[in-house]
């Protein structure tokens, strides 16, 4: 046999107060901030006033009933995020309650935020913290180093999001997907998650990059509360997990970003391309070195492969005779991962197309690299480009010969053609236009028309099933004649339509399929007080009254009909 004691419960008239964790932090730092209501079922949802200076989030509601000698009293708690929007002593809103013994409030609470963050000030929790670490900290301008930021964890993390991660002074190249694995740090398991970037500073001197702000959603194991305080709907009791919001922050840090080098006076004037490339290059050169006709193309490609900055390289530079036109594609980009370091691969397509014969001579396409390493500068050079055209060599045009001509009537068009003079190539409308019958488009006319019937009475279709469940829904609760039978009509047609076919959704797997499938705030309140409205008064053991049924069986259609309809 079990016996459960139920603990002394005074009821009074309705009270409200606020909760705020962490009491200070900095501005990278998430708040939670809880509006208790102790009192009556039939209170209002909180309204807030004021807050100004941070920005709200809605985190989601629970209630505890506490029954005492057949009286029940409701304790329902709202919890909001709260993330400032500036440094210093930062007020919380205010709160206000409609009951139907009055108004109820309660005042802000004053917070004091400081600017900058010390590690993992987000929530002082030794559970979980973000690492950063640095390939080098002192690196030439250009000069490609690696980012590592890693977060330990002993929950399990649902969700997150960089919220401040930035490089103003860098560009930046992902190097692969995040990664999980599990680890031990100083004897303690955790799982770690880490993401890496490749970094390349675009100017001299000391950078300071700041904190990395992450924001995550984790599930904690709560603690049971003791039997002094016992709640029968409390999730405490069967030792779910919750859903909580945490932000860990990093350290800011200072990267030493050293100028680049004079070029020296022996390679200036050496390279065709002025963009400076530090580290690594391989760069190669394919064509067909054969003959060609004059204003036929040759198609050169140009390859680089290298673990410096070449993106904002787009173009390439060659030395060409003024009677070749050079004509450029988009260049591609590729990139991969060497030995912990990115790569970059960039292939540039030209056509070459001389306008007479000859011999063509280009030089090789040259770059200026700078190696770190031996903090010493080379050119790297292809092979010249060679190739034979066929045809006239000098610019002159070749002239027929005089012969007897015949005398033929002047060609002229009729007054009913219409001569096109075109300045661009034709769209697809203009080609469609000149090709399509009238016979074709009346039958593509027909075919459009009957895909938008179809569309629409599809449509209607939709809407006359979705109507049938609504009214489905709605209907059983009419049916219902006791607190009881309508809360269990409900839970069941809830359940229902949230995909639920064993109808059983109750507890804290109910509460967590609202906040997985009810995303609007305001539905999500309504449904939440309604649902504790039904528990107060189904288990409170007082005399149910049938206007009372009533009221809430129109008011449990109505939900149903705003969230499934």
């Amino acid at each position: 046999m079990i016996v459960l004691l139920l603990p002394t419960v005074v009821l009074g008239a309705p009270f409200v107060h606020v909760e705020v964790s962490p009491e200070n932090g900095s501005r990278y730092d998430t708040f939670q901030f809880s509006v208790i209501v102790t009192g009556e079922a039939k209170s209002g949802a909180p309204q807030l006033t004021g807050g100004d200076d941070f920005d709200l989030e809605y985190a989601g509601s629970s209630s505890n009933i506490q029954i005492l000698n057949g009286a029940a009293s409701i304790e329902a708690r709202y919890v909001y995020n709260l993330t400032p929007k500036k440094s210093g002593a930062l007020l919380t809103p205010g709160v206000e309650v409609n009951t139907p013994s009055g108004t109820v409030t309660a005042e802000p609470v004053r917070i004091q935020v400081s600017e900058t963050p010390s590690a993992n000030s987000g929530n002082n929790d030794s559970n979980i913290f973000l690492k950063r670490k640095f390939s080098s900290t002192r690196v030439y301008e250009g000069e490609q180093f690696i980012t590592t930021l890693q977060l330990y964890s002993r929950y399990r993390v649902e969700k997150g999001d960089f919220d401040d991660l930035l490089y103003e002074k860098f560009w930046k190249e992902d190097i692969r997907k995040p990664t999980v694995d599990e680890v031990r740090y100083q004897g303690v398991p955790y799982t770690r998650h880490e993401i890496q970037h490749a970094l390349y500073p675009l100017q001299a001197g000391t950078i300071t990059l700041p904190p990395a702000v992450l924001k995550l959603a984790v599930r904690k194991p709560q603690q049971s509360n003791s039997l002094s305080r016992f709640r029968l709907f409390d999730p405490d009791f069967f030792q779910f997990d919750s859903l909580e919001t945490h932000t860990v922050v990093s350290e800011p840090a200072e990267i030493e970003v050293l100028p680049l080098p004079q070029i020296p006076a022996d390679l200036r004037g050496t390279y065709a391309n002025d963009h400076v490339i530090v580290g690594k290059l391989d760069v190669s050169l394919g064509y067909d070195t054969s003959s060609i006709e004059r204003g036929t193309g040759k198609t050169i490609i140009v390859t680089l492969k290298s673990t410096g900055n070449i993106h904002p390289l787009n173009s390439l530079s060659l030395h060409t005779p003024s009677w070749v036109r050079t004509y450029a594609d988009q260049p591609e980009e590729k990139r991969s991962l060497e030995r912990g370091q990115v790569v970059i691969e960039k292939t540039f397509r030209m056509s070459l197309v001389p306008e007479k014969g000859g011999a063509v001579s280009i030089p090789g396409v040259s770059f200026l690299v700078f190696d770190p390493e031996s903090q010493s500068y080379r050119v790297e050079e292809t092979r010249p480009i060679s190739f034979d055209v066929t045809g006239q060599e000098s610019d002159e045009a070749v002239i027929p010969e005089e012969s007897e001509s015949v005398s033929e009537p002047a060609v002229t068009s009729s007054p009913s053609e219409r001569v096109v003079y075109r300045y661009r190539e034709e769209n697809l409308l203009e080609v469609l236009s000149r090709s399509i019958s009238t016979s074709l488009a009346l039958l593509l006319l027909a075919g459009v028309l009957f895909i938008l019937g179809t569309f629409y009475f599809a449509l209607k279709l939709f809407a006359a099933r979705e109507n049938g469940i609504s009214t489905k829904l709605s209907k059983e609760l009419s049916e219902s004649a006791t607190i009881s039978a309508l809360r269990e009509r409900f839970l069941e047609r809830l359940s229902e339509g949230f995909g639920e076919s064993d109808l059983t959704l109750r507890g804290q797997a109910l509460s967590e399929k609202i906040k997985e499938c009810v995303t609007d705030e305001g539905h999500r309140v309504t449904l939440e007080r309604y649902l504790d409205s039904l528990n107060a008064l189904a288990f409170g053991g007082e005399e149910e009254d049938q206007t009372t049924i009533a009221s809430l069986r129109k008011e449990g259609s109505e939900i149903l009909a705003q969230l499934f309809s």
